[in-house]
């Protein structure tokens, strides 16, 4: 809920952000942790933006792209062409609807 108040002769309102999950250990070890697990997808060029949404999808298949996008500091609409990215290469795939539906990555 915003907190609204009066604020030198104005209003100022805080709005406080809702922390999906926090990760300690993303960051630059989920490279290697990454570039080690995905050894079948080394053909395949990745950002490292799109292997670290990799191993969170590893992680928890039910994450969403908002909770990702949280998680990685990107806006939701980056993450949204990662994701699309990936299932064109062939390496993601939804299954389920958009809501209750979860992740599968394809090891090829």
């Amino acid at each position: 809920m915003p907190k609204v108040e009066n604020f030198c002769g104005g209003v100022r309102v805080t709005i406080k952000r809702t922390v999906f999950m926090k990760l300690s250990h993303v960051g630059s070890s989920v490279g290697s942790d990454v570039t080690s697990s995905v050894t079948s997808l080394s053909l395949v060029k990745l950002t490292e933006r799109q292997q670290n949404m990799l191993e969170l999808i590893r992680k928890n298949p039910f994450i969403s792209a908002q909770q990702m996008s949280v998680v990685l500091s990107v806006v939701k609409r980056t993450i949204e062409r990662d994701l699309a990215d990936l299932q064109k290469k062939g390496i993601l795939i939804r299954e389920g609807n958009t809501s209750a539906g979860h992740w599968e990555i394809i090891e090829k």
